[in-house]
């Protein structure tokens, strides 16, 4: 249930309802985080989502996070008066406030809830060696002229970080190869230069204060900061402090690596199946 549109800026895809499926009334919206398509990277959590399941993520060389906004929040219009939630993964993540401002013209806050999920409050909150690279503007800069035939590398998690669900049928060696052909899959096709741009934003919407000004559409709304704390390399632990002085959030921890929804997919199963999601299960 593929749609591209927006040619070369945005992709968006709604995973099909199956038995396993939350299901409910309204829709969830995922914000796919850099260098990520929405459809990949949300299935190992899809069926934890309540009411219709939608994907959105940037594509080609250029980062509109303007048309990505407009694209869901057109969407969602047809759920006007069912609950909307919105899960931002990493950059989607800062994402999520500017399309929650979007969102407040056609529903009432009451009615939308959000969940940030290990998202980076700027280049200063990345882990060192992250933030040397993406903190150079020379070095983004030069990536952002470079042909669309040049790819963003392909990072794969090491056998040890990745952790198998209970009930799995099949063997472990079995598991943590289907992990590693997601992370490709999620991971590859992407050109540099949209990496670059996706860099350039982040910068830019943090010091011109455009990120903390948005965050102001969350007053009202539920919000929920999840921060991964297991062999985090990308974001620091300290981040949450950011988004708190922007968002009345509540904070949940998870044993996991940074919005690894398939290789620690039991850790964030086990979250999104606990006590603080009831309302989503029951809205």
């Amino acid at each position: 249930d593929k749609m591209n549109t927006s040619k070369d800026c945005v992709e968006k895809y709604v995973f099909p309802k199956t038995r396993w499926s939350l299901g409910g009334p309204g829709v969830t919206i995922c914000l796919a985080g850099m260098q990520s398509h929405g459809a990949e990277q949300f299935a190992p959590i899809a069926h934890c989502l309540p009411g219709e399941v939608r994907t959105y993520n940037a594509r080609g060389r250029h980062y509109r996070s303007d048309l990505i906004v407009a694209e869901a929040a057109a969407d969602a219009r047809r759920f006007v008066g069912e609950p909307v939630r919105v899960f931002g993964a990493s950059q989607g993540g800062m994402l999520t406030p500017f399309l929650m401002s979007e969102l407040r013209k056609d529903h009432d806050p009451d009615m939308l809830e959000a969940v940030i999920a290990d998202a980076p409050s700027g280049v200063n909150s990345l882990v060192n060696r992250q933030a040397f690279l993406l903190g150079n503007r020379a070095v983004v800069n030069a990536f952002a002229v470079l042909p669309s035939c040049i790819k963003a590398p392909v990072f794969l998690p090491p056998d040890s970080q990745v952790t198998i669900p209970p009930g799995l049928l099949s063997s472990h060696d079995n598991y943590r190869w289907q992990v590693h052909q997601a992370s490709r899959r999620r991971l590859s096709g992407f050109p540099i230069t949209l990496w670059a741009r996706e860099v350039n934003w982040m910068i830019r919407v943090v010091r011109n204060g455009t990120l903390a000004r948005m965050c102001e559409s969350h007053e009202g709304v539920q919000t929920t900061y999840i921060r991964c704390m297991l062999h985090n390399y990308t974001i620091k632990a300290s981040t949450v402090e950011d988004w708190n002085k922007w968002i009345d959030l509540t904070l949940l921890d998870v044993d996991a690596a940074h919005c690894a929804f398939q290789q620690n997919n039991w850790e964030f199963v086990q979250l999104l199946q606990s006590a603080h999601f009831d309302e989503w299960r029951n809205p």
